[in-house]
């Protein structure tokens, strides 16, 4: 997914890491990325503040949606 917002290497590799595995969730987010789950919550909400994921269903059951270019 290509973006005219710098995205931190962090913010990147979560939307790589995403757009790979719809279903990921925090927890296994966290451990590709070396990260605390609090760490990993405030990467995806910049994320879905700069629109490029959304949740759709519910957070057990739901999956993420990348959106696409916004060029």
């Amino acid at each position: 997914v290509q973006t005219s917002e710098k995205l931190s290497t962090h913010e990147q590799t979560t939307l790589n890491l995403i757009n790979d595995n719809k279903h990921i969730s925090k927890e296994e987010l966290a451990v590709r990325l070396g990260k605390s789950a609090r760490t990993v919550q405030r990467i995806i909400s910049s994320l879905m503040n700069k629109q490029l994921i959304a949740r759709v269903g519910s957070n057990k059951t739901g999956y993420w949606e990348a959106k696409k270019d916004k060029r």
